[in-house]
């Protein structure tokens, strides 16, 4: 058998060199990436070892499912912070803050790219110094609501410096703030190239300071109710009995009378709110965070829509504008995530018309985009309509997608910001959506 296999090597020395070559070849590839993936693992944790040398423990939420680096974990109540404090031996302990925050350079470019590179993150300052990973080396820390610190990357990309007034993007929208230092992370200019917006804690936690506060006109509230199957004819997509935390589902009234009652919830606790209201929702394979489920607009005034239009005239003409807009269907729309970031919400819609404020008919517009911010745009709410439609689809998170439904009357709003589409395509559609229910 032997000297048959010299035979056959030696008859196609052609194939023994490059089949060698190949095996050669596969083995330097996979050292290589090896040897690469050390080095990058080797640096992030020297990184973070300088960083959070004076920190002897890190209290975090435990996930059942590994979801791999950067992925949420459950957030903790902020009563656990002086619980610790409490330990014997507990010389310091802070509780850390973080989010989405986007800062915007002086010609309106976002910072950084979340969707395709390292994160945006916007944390609360800790003034605790062994604690704090971040550094000053220029400046001072944030000490009054509307001061922020920035750490050197982005400041020397955004070309930024202490005392300037810089826009930031966070998940309720962009607001402007006052640059009052700069720093860095442990010994880096960043935390492996993403980006930091270091506030005070009041600003960090800007959700939980509207609770009990109208933002709504109190003429709607606003409910997310799972345990509902229909809406007339409409199978609705946000109905499930159980969450993907195995919590029942239940009605949850967000918005009362115009004024901001809770969260949706999940098993991770807020400060106030420690129990999950049956939200906690995930795709397959992802730690489930507080979602959407079927989200109800309620009007206690109404009126029919063609007084809606009317009432959209007459503003028109107050206001002195030569038009108006009407929103007919939309095809979809993001808000901050942590993936797309060019405003606070972009509504995409797809069938629009010019209003104008006389007898003139209606004129359809294409190319146009709903963009803003939601609190502002709440505000501005003026009328509902007594009809109501339906709209199922996907939501996207960090979570993954979700089926999800809306239900909401026709609104009148006195000012809204709009922006040109890149290039539309879209046309008029031919038929109704099929089984689409009939206000």
């Amino acid at each position: 058998m032997f000297p048959l296999t010299l035979k056959e090597v030696a008859a196609k020395k052609l194939r023994l060199v490059t089949t060698a070559i190949a095996v050669m070849l596969g083995v330097a590839f996979m050292a290589g990436t090896l040897i690469f993936s050390s080095t990058i693992g080797h640096t992030f944790n020297g990184l973070l070892s300088d960083a959070f040398a004076g920190t002897d423990a890190y209290v975090r939420g435990e996930s059942s499912i590994d979801a791999g680096f950067g992925a949420p974990l459950p957030r903790l109540d902020a009563s656990l912070v002086e619980t610790i404090k409490s330990v014997p031996g507990v010389a310091a302990a802070e509780g850390l803050i973080q989010g989405y925050a986007q800062l915007v350079d002086a010609e309106g470019k976002p910072v950084g790219d979340p969707g395709s590179g390292a994160p945006t993150n916007g944390l609360a300052w800790l003034n605790t110094p062994g604690l704090n990973p971040y550094r000053l080396v220029e400046g001072s820390p944030p000490t009054a609501n509307g001061q922020i610190v920035i750490d050197k990357h982005s400041a020397d990309t955004a070309h930024m410096h202490v005392g300037d007034t810089a826009t930031v993007m966070t998940k309720v929208g962009p607001s402007s703030f006052t640059i009052t230092g700069i720093a860095m992370f442990g010994d880096a200019d960043s935390a492996g190239g993403s980006s930091a917006v270091l506030f005070t804690p009041d600003d960090a936690q800007t959700f939980v300071k509207k609770l009990n506060e109208p933002i709504l006109p109190t003429f709607l509230s606003v409910v997310f109710d799972p345990t509902l199957e229909r809406d007339g004819e409409t199978d609705l997509l946000g109905h499930y009995a159980f969450d993907d935390e195995g919590v029942k589902a239940r009605r949850v009234v967000a918005v009362d009378k115009g004024v901001l009652k809770t969260f949706l919830m999940s098993r991770a606790p807020v400060a106030g709110i420690l129990h999950s209201n049956g939200h906690g929702r995930a795709m397959p394979g992802l730690p489930p965070v507080s979602r959407q489920s079927n989200l109800v607009v309620e009007a206690s005034e109404a009126v029919p829509f063609d007084e809606l239009v009317a009432r959209l005239k007459r503003e028109i003409r107050q206001q002195g504008r030569p038009f108006g807009l009407f929103f007919q269907n939309i095809e979809g729309g993001f808000t901050f995530t942590g993936r797309v970031v060019p405003n606070a919400f972009n509504v995409l819609p797809n069938v629009v018309y010019r209003v104008y404020p006389d007898d003139r008919p209606m004129e359809l517009v294409r190319g146009v985009d709903l963009i803003g911010t939601p609190l502002t745009t709440f505000g501005r709410i003026l009328a509902a309509s007594r009809e109501h439609e339906t709209f199922n689809g996907i939501c996207g998170a960090e979570s993954g997608s979700v089926p999800v439904s809306a239900s909401s009357p026709a609104l009148l709003i006195g000012q809204i910001e709009v922006q040109k589409k890149l290039k539309s395509q879209e046309g008029l559609p031919v038929l109704p959506a099929p089984g689409r229910a009939k206000s």
